[in-house]
């Protein structure tokens, strides 16, 4: 059987209506639900009633969608000086919203500990999954260290460049 990924959430396709269940029918494409350990789940598009191929596509989701997190926050598994220059791209973009009024939240506000968060929360875990996934080859076990020690380098010098970074921007 013919195996397809189909690139569209759930979401889109309620939102679609009755263009999304007409996309669905003339595709074969049935809506599941997947119950991950820990009680989320997982809802993904299945083009085949082949249970195999079903597994499949779900993998290959999972790890599409792994790498699209992964290119989103990739700076954090680089570089301590790509890190930090992106660290700061963001903490400008977050400000210039808060100064113009765009956000209620001043990003100054924790900005060293948000960091070490994010890094326990989301970078370390997204590079042990890589790392464990296999699908990255050494690479996935590489990021994993580069976050690692970028997060034991800003526990240590994160205060410092946090207060640095929060003056110099708000000049």
């Amino acid at each position: 059987s013919k195996l397809q990924l189909v690139t569209c959430d759930v979401d889109t396709i309620r939102r679609e209506g009755k263009r999304g269940e007409l996309l669905m029918k003339r595709n074969s494409i049935s809506t599941r639900t997947l119950q991950m350990e820990g009680g989320q789940t997982v809802e993904y598009f299945a083009t085949s009633s082949n249970e195999d191929d079903i597994k499949t596509a779900l993998r290959h989701s999972v790890m599409l969608e792994t790498m699209l997190n992964v290119a989103d926050v990739s700076h954090a598994m680089q570089s301590w000086e790509l890190f930090c220059f992106w660290n700061r791209k963001l903490y400008e973009e977050l400000y210039s919203a808060f100064k113009s009024g765009r956000s209620d939240n001043d990003p100054s506000s924790g900005w060293y500990q948000n960091e070490l968060n994010f890094f326990r929360g989301y970078i370390i875990p997204l590079s042990e999954k890589m790392k464990k996934s296999g699908v990255f080859g050494d690479r996935g076990e590489e990021w994993m260290k580069n976050a690692t020690r970028i997060r034991d380098r800003w526990k240590k010098e994160g205060k410092r460049v946090s207060k640095e970074m929060i003056n110099a921007v708000r000049k």
